[in-house]
């Protein structure tokens, strides 16, 4: 859900159900965000969760930090910092963590390419640049490679020596 989705809300309490719905959401993660403390229902008869505008606009923003991958710890500390000192430090704090995500993200990249790479030159291709299965069957692989054709432990037409299994496995623990 975005902002305007909530500003179009009813200004009415909400069940659990219509809340998940809302979010494309299950009940269960609605409940785990009240045992982490994150949002706190209403309770009506029979213990029954009652959410107003207030939680749904928390739980939008939980639901939209995590769609950028911000960790719950990351999340709970902005919810607290929200809590206790207000707008203005809160959107501060905020701004931080989303530009720490952008680097975290960046490095991802730096390191998913140079992984693809590796791949690429580790895989046999044929001359479409396409993977080879070794029973004749292919594959598209789309871009990278160069036309270089490596198979792990020998070089194939002119390709400068493969990489040691070691080295393979540095890579995938980076």
């Amino acid at each position: 859900m975005r902002l305007d989705g909530i500003l179009a809300l009813e200004d009415r309490i909400y069940q659990i159900g219509e809340v998940a719905e809302l979010f494309g959401l299950t009940t269960r993660a609605i409940r785990f965000y009240e045992e982490e403390g994150l949002v706190t229902p209403i309770r009506q008869g029979r213990g029954r969760r009652k959410y107003g505008r207030s939680e749904i606009e928390r739980i939008d923003m939980i639901v939209s930090c995590r769609q950028v991958g911000m960790s719950m710890d990351s999340i709970a500390a902005l919810i607290a910092l929200r809590d206790k000192s207000g707008d203005k430090p809160f959107h501060a704090a905020l701004a931080k963590a989303l530009s720490d995500r952008r680097e975290q993200i960046e490095d991802e990249i730096v390191l998913l390419k140079h992984q693809w790479r590796l791949i690429s030159e580790w895989t046999p291709q044929d001359k479409n640049d396409s993977v080879t299965d070794g029973n004749g069957g292919t594959g598209s692989m789309g871009a990278g490679g160069g036309g270089n054709v490596r198979h792990i432990g020998k070089t194939v037409a002119g390709a400068r020596s493969a990489p040691s299994f070691a080295a393979m496995e540095i890579a995938f623990q980076a």
